[in-house]
């Protein structure tokens, strides 16, 4: 057994070496350790035996510990009278775990959930053993987060804020504690933590510096993290939370204004928001107001300042003003009557670089009365965004202007020349009611008169009457092919009208709508009206024509028929034309007609028909197949006709019937100007092709082999030419 003791011994030290974990020996003693060796007391008289009348309890208590587990390697006692007990707890009043151990066994795990673990051994007075060696592990709890409750709300504009923590931590890992403060304020950093009262090396009292003061009042949040040591020397994360309000800081309100410059009497808008208020805020304003926010619309009728004070009944009263800057030094004129005959008037108002608006002013001020109606109107005035106005009277002066008309002499109509206000006195030639106002152009003669109107109470105000006849020509002889033509008169100013007029003012004519003939148009100007007589000659060198060069001499017709003929190919100026006069090759002459002073022109285009498109191939199913320009490229054209097989209808576009048409070639024929030219067409011979079955395994066939020369396309053809 000493043998087996002492080869223990030497394997128990590996670990001990290795952990650095301490021996313990039984004896009456209670350890904290988290882990350590264990060994009877070795008090025997037999070396490394236990002792004889041992009565020793042995306890483990690690600080913290949620499980605490012995094992041992090795174990031998007197059987039945040297026993080891083992309890769940502080002594041997705890829980027992197990049974009474003794005897040459192996003790199994034995395991305490109480925080301690109690190891009992009671030896008799002979027979002893080697006793045992094992070793135990305490399992720590880790640590819970930890809740931080504010000692009192800290102070604004103070950095510091004291807790305490609902349980005791070491001091030295609060100092290290980081963290952050989240609030109103947005988030505020820790910057450090000073344990207070530290007793035993721990507390359970703080003070947090934060990086800035608070500012605002409201509810806030505080998170801290740090670092515990366990009574084994393992480090944990643990972290801290906790809330505190802040309540001290005088409100934030901001007053808000939709203007700050404005006109008297200008309406203006309030509005006030408290930003950081623990409670129902009342609001107090000066000018008086509604207890509310706003918005609130008042009239603003001098310069002042506008101040709000907000409460909660927790925080110190909140103030913001502000100022509303009224503009009222406007200085306008008085009100003024004024004639629409009176000159003109500049307004001058304060304070000056503004604009004027209102009937007959500009924006300068200037004030045209002529330019206004009669009767009262407001004139305002805008400076430095603000307006006033005024009243003016425009009292009617007028006599109805007939400026720009032509009266003519041999008139019988006598003039009502109507004015206002009533009651004035006309003077001028040719008044013949000075009362009334009737003025007589026959009396007054020839010429520009001036017409006084006088009342008295207004300035004179004149008109000018004209009394000429007007001077128009009274015929004119155009060509019914001329380009418009603008009839001569004067003075101008009054109205064309008549058939051919096509613009009422200046007088342009055009013949082309009028036809030949004579034509009287008329020209009005006041109350004078004149007649123009215009001849408008004919003359027509009839259609373009198309001749082939073979064609024999031509005679060409023009209307009149006394006009002459001239230009290339033309023989005489009787008209006769010569289409053979470019030698065969093509040709367009322009050639011209003169009659009565009139020249018309016709083109004469000389060529032989031909059809460019030598061969035209169908299918042997096709059907119809209309023969036009573009198909057959003939030349020229339009006119001519088709002939040959297969036409159903000669016309300008030969319609085909190729059906009609046995396979193989068949010429048509183009006439045109006594002229003609060939195309051929080709019909394909109509084939019907055979379904045909093959088996897989096959061999290859030809398809169809009694068909005209194609080509095969399609899956599987080997061979396009032959339809293999």
């Amino acid at each position: 057994m000493n043998k087996v003791k002492t080869f223990f011994l030497a394997l128990s030290m590996v670990p001990w070496c290795l952990f650095g974990q301490s021996n313990f020996y039984m004896s009456n003693q209670t350890v904290d350790e988290c882990e350590g060796f264990f060994f009877d007391s070795d008090n025997g008289i037999t070396p490394l035996d236990y002792g004889h009348s041992e009565d020793l309890t042995f306890s483990i208590c690690p600080l913290g510990a949620d499980s605490i587990t012995i094992v041992f390697n090795d174990f031998c006692t007197e059987i039945n009278n040297d026993v080891l007990r083992f309890f769940d707890g502080p002594d041997t009043f705890s829980s027992p775990i197990g049974l009474n151990f003794s005897g040459q066994i192996q003790i199994p795990p034995i395991t305490a959930t109480s925080g301690c673990l109690t190891i009992h051994f009671r030896s008799d007075a002979s027979v002893s053993c080697t006793g045992w060696s094992a070793q135990w592990e305490a399992v720590i709890d880790e640590p819970s987060d930890g809740i931080l409750t504010s000692v009192s709300n800290p102070l604004c504009q103070s950095n510091l804020a004291r807790f305490t923590i609902d349980q005791a931590i070491d001091c030295a890992a609060l100092d290290t504690a980081i963290g952050q403060v989240f609030g109103p304020s947005g988030q505020i950093n820790v910057v450090q933590v000073n344990s207070l009262n530290c007793q035993g090396g721990a507390t359970q009292e703080i003070e947090v510096v934060l990086s800035q003061n608070f500012n605002t009042n409201g509810q806030y949040t505080i998170s801290l993290t740090t670092e515990v040591e366990d009574a084994c020397g393992q480090r944990w994360p643990i972290n801290f939370f906790g809330g505190f309000e802040i309540n001290d800081c005088p409100l934030d309100v901001i007053l808000y204004n939709n203007l700050d410059t404005v006109c008297r009497g200008q309406t203006i808008g309030l509005y006030a928001d408290a930003l950081n208020a623990s409670g129902p805020v009342n609001y107090t304003w000066d000018p008086p107001l509604p207890n509310s926010p706003g918005d609130h619309f008042l009239t603003a009728d001098s310069s002042r300042w506008y101040t709000v004070t907000v409460s909660d009944g927790i925080a110190p009263p909140g103030t913001d003003s502000v100022f509303v800057f009224v503009i009222d030094t406007f200085s306008m004129p008085q009100p003024f009557a004024l004639c629409q005959s009176s000159s003109d008037t500049f307004l001058i108002a304060q304070p000056p670089g503004g604009y004027w608006e209102g009937p007959g002013v500009n924006s300068i001020g200037r004030l045209r009365p002529w330019n206004a109606p009669p009767g009262d109107h407001w004139i305002r005035y805008y400076a430095q965004g603000c307006a006033d106005s005024f009243l003016i009277t425009i009292n009617p002066m007028t006599i109805w202007s007939w400026d720009g008309y032509l009266f003519c002499q041999g008139s019988n109509t006598v003039i009502d020349l109507l004015s206002s206000p009533a009651g004035g006195v006309f003077s001028g030639a040719g008044i013949t009611d000075p009362i009334q106002g009737l003025w007589d152009p026959s009396l007054a003669g020839p010429g520009n008169h001036v017409i006084t109107y006088s009342t008295g109470l207004c300035p004179d105000d004149y008109i000018t009457m004209t009394v000429e006849n007007p001077t128009v020509q009274l015929a004119d002889t155009l060509c019914v092919n001329d380009e418009r033509h603008t009839l001569d008169v004067s003075p101008r100013g009054g109205e064309f009208y008549g058939n051919g007029i096509t613009n009422w003012y200046w007088g342009w004519f055009d013949p082309s709508i009028t036809g030949p003939g004579v034509h009287e148009v008329y020209y009005q100007t006041g109350d004078c009206i004149d007649t123009i007589t215009i001849l408008v000659q004919d003359v027509e060198a009839g259609p373009d024509q198309i001749y082939c060069p073979s064609q024999p001499n031509q005679l060409l017709v023009g209307v009149p028929s006394n006009g002459l003929w001239d230009g290339p190919g033309i023989l005489s100026d009787s008209g006769l034309f010569d289409p053979g006069f470019s030698n065969g090759a093509d040709s367009l002459a322009k050639i011209t007609y003169t009659a009565n002073g009139c020249v018309d022109t016709a083109n004469v285009l000389v060529a032989y028909t031909r059809v460019t498109q030598d061969t035209l191939t169908f299918c042997g199913y096709d059907a119809l197949y209309d023969l036009n320009f573009d198909n057959t490229r003939r030349f020229p054209g339009p006119g001519g006709l088709w002939s040959g097989p297969g036409l159903l209808q000669n016309s300008e576009d030969g319609l085909l019937d190729l059906q009609a048409l046995n396979p193989g070639y068949h010429n048509l024929v183009f006439t045109n100007n006594t002229c003609s030219d060939t195309m051929t067409l080709y019909r394909e011979e109509e084939f019907v092709l055979s379904d045909t079955t093959f088996c897989a395994l096959s061999s290859s066939g030809i398809l169809n082999d009694n068909l005209p020369p194609g080509y095969w396309a399609g899956m599987g053809i080997l061979n396009p030419t032959t339809g293999l």
